[in-house]
């Protein structure tokens, strides 16, 4: 299906057609942006027709913004942010836990390794999809996460061991210990206070936070992105340390009325009183009732190793 800002155009001159793809390869760009960028170059000419004044107004910052530094999305990416005078850093931290899967005698008899993994992988996976985040704020130890409206959360590694165990009814139980190690929150707010507007690089607005996806950096290298949707895809190196790849999130096109403000939110590093007042003492009993918890995991994050019958643990060994 195509784009939808796509413009098909058909080239009466043959020679014409072939000068675009050749200023396209010298310059390693895509021909239709070969001629995005020509036609942009026209339209800004202006030459006094209010017409196309008019289009090249209101086109100049969607220009300005597709020739964005990637740098202003990276600040925008990494910086903490403030909220009830609350700077919001990256916490980390591990889970512990136990539980167990019971089979019927005849589904015991019908177990394998990739049906017990595969059982074992959902346990888990349900477990974490159900903290709370009061739960989590405990897991993190850092309680400035609760003054968020969004958490990306990141499971680099969960490492599980188990061990079967036939009843003398004929079925069986799995037990299973697991430790999700080096758990990573990055939290965002969106909710600036007013009078931080002239001090607040926007450009987070345009970081599409439903696109994170784990990719190989290989794969980034060779294959890219979806153009049509992302002008930028970033890497979000807080969330994990892998040497093979990482999580990257894409910047959108859209908001494109929205001007990116020159000063960075690295600065500066905490607002006047008079802006926001200090409540980080007061006690909050309630974590904001509209917070989003994303969780994603790296491919391969599960290490399972079967104890039975007489592996020693290392979970156990703290």
């Amino acid at each position: 299906m195509a784009g939808k800002n796509r413009i098909m155009v058909n080239f009466s001159s043959k020679r014409l057609k072939d000068v675009i793809a050749k200023i396209a390869a010298e310059n390693h760009i895509s021909q239709s942006k070969a001629i995005e960028k020509l036609v942009s170059f026209r339209l800004f000419e202006g030459n006094g027709d209010p017409v196309v004044d008019a289009f090249s107004k209101a086109s100049k910052n969607v220009i300005e913004q597709q020739q964005q530094s990637d740098d202003e999305f990276h600040i925008a990416l990494n910086t903490p942010y403030i909220k009830h005078s609350v700077r919001l850093y990256m916490a980390d931290g591990h889970i512990s836990e136990s539980g167990l899967l019971k089979f019927t005698s005849d589904e015991f008899g019908k177990l394998n390794v990739s049906i017990i993994e595969k059982e074992i992988k959902r346990l888990i996976n349900d477990h974490i999809e159900k903290i709370k985040p009061n739960e989590w704020v405990r897991v993190f130890g850092d309680e400035n996460i609760i003054f968020s409206d969004l958490w990306l959360i990141f499971i680099n590694e969960i490492i599980v061991e188990y061990k079967s165990v036939r009843l003398d009814s004929g079925g069986g139980v799995i037990y299973i210990d697991f430790r999700a190690k080096n758990i990573r929150c990055i939290p965002f707010t969106f909710n600036k206070h007013d009078l931080l507007g002239k001090r607040y690089c926007n450009a987070m607005e345009h970081l599409d936070f439903n696109s994170v996806e784990y990719r190989t950096f290989k794969s980034v290298a060779t294959k890219g992105w979806n153009r049509n949707k992302h002008s930028h895809l970033l890497y979000i190196g807080l969330a994990s340390d892998s040497v093979k790849g990482g999580f990257f999130i894409g910047v959108q096109y859209e908001e494109n009325d929205k001007k990116f403000t020159k000063q960075s939110p690295m600065s500066p590093l905490s607002p006047p009183e008079e802006v926001l007042p200090n409540t980080f003492n007061a006690r909050y009993s309630e974590i904001n009732p509209e917070l989003k918890i994303n969780i994603y995991h790296i491919p391969g994050s599960f290490k399972i190793r079967n104890l039975t019958p007489t592996l020693e643990s290392n979970i156990n060994k703290g």
